[in-house]
């Protein structure tokens, strides 16, 4: 059985509705598939380019936004 997290769900709802295949995601990024799929399971994982790619090819997913976020405050409480 296959599961998907949440990342991963919501990446697959944008690919369809941006209609871009994985392959061409990959592409663009310039990462492997196997890169790709390792991020989706793991988003903690993505390379901040890699993230701001995503929001410039069209991806609007809470999960983004929350990495983010995530960063943002880890920053922030560093800068303390």
């Amino acid at each position: 059985m296959i599961t998907m997290n949440e990342f991963e769900f919501e990446f697959v709802n944008e690919l369809k509705r941006l209609g871009f295949k994985k392959s061409e995601v990959v592409a663009a990024m310039k990462i492997s598939q196997p890169t790709l799929d390792s991020r989706l399971k793991e988003p903690t994982k993505f390379k901040r380019a890699e993230l701001s790619k995503l929001i410039d090819m069209g991806f609007k997913m809470n999960g983004i936004d929350a990495e983010i976020k995530r960063r943002l405050n880890d920053y922030l409480k560093i800068a303390k």
